[in-house]
């Protein structure tokens, strides 16, 4: 019976969300609790049966709360806010030849990295 309520859980919070990641976890999870093996719900959902287990083990400790992605903070900015900004509006609103990179008409990562050096 527990389970039957974990899976209905589960599939409320799959059809009530608009993160991809959080449906993928959900439906892994409920995948093995319907008697898929960890193997197979990982390959239903691109994943390895590793991180099945790493899903199945949050999902035991702390419900969908559990599957929720936490904010990865990653490296620190290099930027200042104020170089953000000015970045976004330069590539939002201007061609790269207009701020001179000749020939150039659509920004690409390495222009930007040109510009950001700058």
């Amino acid at each position: 019976m527990e389970t039957e309520r974990q899976i209905r859980e589960l599939e409320k919070a799959m059809t009530t969300t608009d993160n991809r990641r959080l449906y993928e976890r959900c439906l892994a999870v409920k995948l093995v609790l319907e008697g898929h093996t960890r193997k197979e719900a990982g390959h239903t959902i691109g994943r390895d049966e590793h991180t099945v287990s790493h899903y199945m083990k949050n999902y035991c400790h702390n419900g969908i709360q559990g599957l929720v992605s936490k904010k990865q903070s990653g490296r620190p900015s290099r930027l200042t806010d104020e170089q953000e900004a000015e970045l976004v509006q330069i590539v939002a609103y201007h061609t790269p030849e207009e701020v001179g990179f000749k020939s150039r008409a659509n920004w690409t990562l390495a222009i930007v990295c040109d510009l950001i050096l700058r």
